[in-house]
């Protein structure tokens, strides 16, 4: 059935102690979680509700309405694949044990919107080399 291997993977990490945090659940531009999210609920920690790296801002909003409707705690995180990236997002937590504010719900996202016009432009620089 689909979505059957990320119900293995869950509850494996389950068995092992594991945390589950989904990220970028409905970027059209990876692959996530997405339409198993319903059925893998029970066993998420959190969902990444913010991904400074994800292109269209409705995935992001998506995926913190999917985690407030179901009383999911949301993190943010810069997801940075260089160092230019490091802090556009993260989450805060209160106390000592970042696990457990989690688990509690005391965190705090801090956003950026990505610079969608430099990520564009870093993707056809890739594709097809520098330009001046």
């Amino acid at each position: 059935e689909e979505g059957e291997d990320i119900i293995k993977t869950c509850k494996k990490a389950q068995t092992l102690g594991g945390f589950i945090i989904v990220p970028h659940p409905f970027d059209p531009m990876r692959q996530g979680a997405g339409n198993s999210l319903n059925r893998i609920a029970k066993f998420i920690h959190a969902i990444e509700g913010f991904n400074s790296r994800c292109f269209f801002s409705w995935s992001n909003k998506k995926a913190e309405d999917f985690a407030l409707a179901k009383s999911i705690p949301s993190v943010a995180s810069s997801d940075a694949h260089s160092a230019e990236d490091v802090g556009k997002a993260y989450t805060l937590v209160e106390g000592k044990d970042p696990l457990q504010a989690i688990r509690e719900g005391k965190i705090k996202m801090v956003k950026s919107e990505p610079e969608k016009a430099q990520l564009l432009k870093k993707r056809v620089q890739k594709a097809f080399g520098q330009w001046e």
